[in-house]
């Protein structure tokens, strides 16, 4: 048989010299997109402290804000919300009303509502003018004064 048939079936490779020039290459692209995404790293804007909503904007619980809060109420800490800590008591015929970002406080609750605990308060930013931090049950609420507009809620740990 022909050894010229059986050569040109098997793959051919470049040379070594065009091996070296297309890694050279795609080394210099690997940088490039690097420093690419480098420079738009930088270029981001920082983390926004209020969200926006239209026209309006209003505060809210920061991630580092939200850590400290289920951290203090995490099981075995010997914090209870005060929607558990009357877990003796038989249940209620009528369950608390769940409350939600984007929704209002009824004037009916406002006297369920709790304010955070000093210990806990002090070690959180200061809340804008018009603005109260309040737990209701197993939820911390942002709440603004004027309109009782819960601005941010976080469900807190259930034992």
């Amino acid at each position: 048989m022909d050894a010229g048939l059986y050569q040109s079936a098997l793959p051919t490779h470049p040379p070594r010299a065009k091996l070296e020039e297309m890694i050279r290459i795609y080394s210099a692209v690997l940088v490039l997109l690097c420093f690419v995404a480098l420079a738009q790293g930088q270029q981001a804007e920082p983390a926004k402290e209020v969200k926006e909503a239209p026209g309006e904007q209003y505060p809210f619980f920061t991630d580092a804000e939200n850590r400290l809060i289920l951290d203090f109420y995490r099981p075995g800490s010997g914090h209870v919300p005060p929607g558990l800590a009357k877990r003796d008591n038989p249940p209620s015929a009528v369950a608390p009303k769940p409350l939600s970002r984007g929704g209002m406080v009824p004037a009916t609750l406002e006297k369920a509502l709790e304010p955070f605990p000093k210990d806990l308060d002090r070690r959180l930013t200061t809340v804008p003018s018009g603005y109260r931090r309040v737990l209701y049950g197993t939820t911390a609420l942002l709440v603004q004064d004027a309109t009782r507009l819960i601005v941010d809620a976080l469900d807190l740990p259930k034992r």
